[in-house]
């Protein structure tokens, strides 16, 4: 059909094609036609109207009318999109009004002869015409859209009969829904009751609620969980997770590598370990619980199994363990404690609930208990050191016991059946046994001992000293007794270390010589007892110095004035000549 418009006759050879898929939401479509002036196809840009109306002369317009500006016209032909919005195609038979205009011109010429619409604009009301289009009986409303539905109450997507719902892949089941309740992807299958199956040959079955997801996973006690690579849950409510664990016992745990729990509650994780106890925990590398209640960590240091020996222990195998602190003091240390007070208290202590309770840290040696040290509760909170016997005691209030349990001194030491209370021996020869240094005082003792009856010290020498003293200045040693005897010497010779020939020292030897003898005397000059008339001097011959055996009676004096005034002489007492080259023993005590 062709209509004159001035010189532009419109040839109305034209189609109508929705812009959207079949099942696309838009309105829009396209129509296509040709446009002639007289001297033949029309070619440039042009303006063109259109506008809905239910006659085709006449009547009512419908909707707005759509304007298309800048239409690029070629050898007459052209092709434009037209929207008149949703609403208006619901089955009301519509024709279309045209004007066209040269581009930028005033005025539209509008073309004669309305056109009637093809069926293509009507599709768009087929669409939503979901009271009077039906598939089936059904509106388009109750069919699933790959866009996406609006779920109403009551509605659901899945089947209606006794089948699973299987979904497939390449043309293999992938997923399925069973009637139980129970899903399965991939090789794996779901047959308990409510259960998951996920991966490469994984199984739940056996009970119900089980999950099962990983290479050949088992899941197969009511409740229970395998999750990784060949994992086996069997016991009711059990959970296996890793590679090639198992757990067994009821609401049991198995993780890492090997791992087996088969105890009831029980834990094992890490690398084959074994947790077969009750409420048994076995964790590290080949931990192993067997026992109720036990508690068992190994470390990577070896492969051997470290396990339990009897109920309720708790064991660790490790080169280190510390508490509040990651490194060991030394190397060689195994164990220790920090602790983070800042205050003058700190470290560790045992607290036991009762009051006569026993906080101990014992000591063994090849398995066997051998020593320990403890807080008595039930002796007065005394503190004893146990190995083969109580040998140590401290009070309380401060007083030391060996080899008894009632200290009655600051320090009481007790001596048993056979044996010395006090026995020391030196270690080396320039040792001492006992070493006593008093430095509070000039009038302090270096040892003060005191005995009611009896002896203060007692020192006996098979050979050598029983007692050495010296005094720079002062006593070397005080010995008082309120009824017996100050100092006893028994099972022994008195000896003065360091006496010598007519040397300075308290015991020496005296030879007569010509520079000290006059008529029947011999001269001593030692400062020990020089100017001191109240020195007590005791002389004896002496048969291994001089010329030997010296028949005379001996005495001694002091000279109180001529030559020798202030100095002791040894006399013949039966007035003998004193020659030259006796030797004689002379012995010095201070009053």
């Amino acid at each position: 059909m062709k209509t004159k418009i001035g010189i532009l006759t419109l040839v109305l050879l034209c189609s109508f094609n929705r812009l959207d898929s079949a099942f696309a939401q838009g309105t829009a479509f396209t129509y296509q036609g040709q446009l002639l002036a007289t001297n033949g196809p029309a070619h440039g840009l042009y303006d063109l109207t259109f506008a809905l109306y239910n006659a085709g002369s006449g009547g009512s317009q419908f909707g707005s009318t759509v304007q298309t500006n800048g239409v690029f016209v070629t050898n007459g032909l052209f092709v434009v999109t037209v929207d008149f919005g949703a609403g208006l195609f619901n089955g009301t038979p519509y024709w279309l009004q045209i004007g066209v205009r040269t581009n930028g011109a005033v005025s539209f010429f509008p073309l004669s002869g309305r056109q009637a619409l093809t069926p293509t604009p009507y599709a768009i009301y087929a669409e939503s015409a979901n009271a009077t289009a039906t598939l089936g009986g059904l509106p388009a409303a109750d069919f699933w859209q790959l866009t996406g539905n609006i779920v109403s109450p009551g509605q659901f997507l899945g089947s209606v009969n006794s089948q699973p719902v299987v979904f497939e892949v390449n043309n293999a089941p992938e997923l399925t829904l069973e009637l139980n309740g129970s899903l399965a992807m991939g090789t794996s299958t779901a047959s308990g009751s409510d259960s998951v199956a996920l991966g490469y040959n994984s199984t739940a079955s056996g009970g119900a609620y089980e999950v099962a997801i990983g290479n050949a996973a088992q899941a197969t006690g009511n409740g229970s969980v395998a999750i990784g690579w060949t994992p086996i849950s069997s016991g009711p409510g059990s959970v296996a997770l890793g590679e090639s664990v198992t757990s067994s016992g009821n609401d049991s745990f198995a993780a890492g590598f090997g791992s087996k729990a088969s105890g009831q509650y029980s834990v094992a994780m890490g690398n084959n370990s074994m947790a077969s106890g009750q409420s048994s925990w076995a964790l590290g590398n080949y931990a192993a619980a067997t026992n109720n209640g036990s508690f068992v960590w190994a470390d990577d240091s070896t492969s051997s199994p470290f396990g339990d020996t009897a109920p309720n222990q708790f064991l660790l195998r490790a080169s280190f363990v510390g508490i509040n602190r990651t490194s060991p003091v030394t190397g060689a240390d195994v164990f220790a404690v920090r602790s983070p007070t800042t205050s003058g208290f700190g470290g560790m202590y045992l607290d036991t609930a009762g009051a006569a309770g026993w906080p101990f840290y014992g000591y063994a040696q090849a398995g066997s208990a051998v020593a320990w040290t403890y807080i008595d509760g039930s002796d007065a909170n005394k503190w004893k050191l146990f190995n083969g016997g109580n040998w140590l005691t401290v009070t309380t209030s401060g007083l030391v016991g060996i080899n008894t349990t009632t200290p009655n001194g600051q320090l009481d030491i007790e001596s048993p059946s056979t044996g010395n209370g006090l026995y020391i021996l030196n270690g080396a020869p320039s040792g001492n046994g006992i070493y006593v240094e008093a430095t509070n005082g000039t009038s302090a003792y270096g040892v003060w001992a005191i005995a009611p009856t009896g002896y203060g010290v007692v020192a006996s020498s098979t050979s050598g000293t029983g007692v050495s003293a010296y005094s720079a200045s002062g006593t070397g040693v005080y010995a008082s007794s309120s009824s017996g005897s100050a100092l006893t010497i028994g099972g022994g010779a008195f000896h003065v270390s360091g006496a010598g020939t007519n040397s300075n020292t308290a015991a020496f030897i005296q030879v007569a010589t010509a520079g000290n003898i006059a008529g029947s005397v011999s001269f001593i000059n030692n400062p020990i007892c020089n100017n001191d008339p109240n020195a007590i001097l005791i002389v004896t011959p002496n048969y291994n110095v001089g010329s030997g055996f010296w028949n005379h009676p001996l005495g001694v004096f002091y000279e109180n004035s001529g030559v020798n005034a202030g100095k002791w002489s040894i006399v013949n007492e039966d007035g003998a000549t004193m020659t030259a080259g006796p030797g004689f023993n002379v012995l010095i005590i201070k009053n």
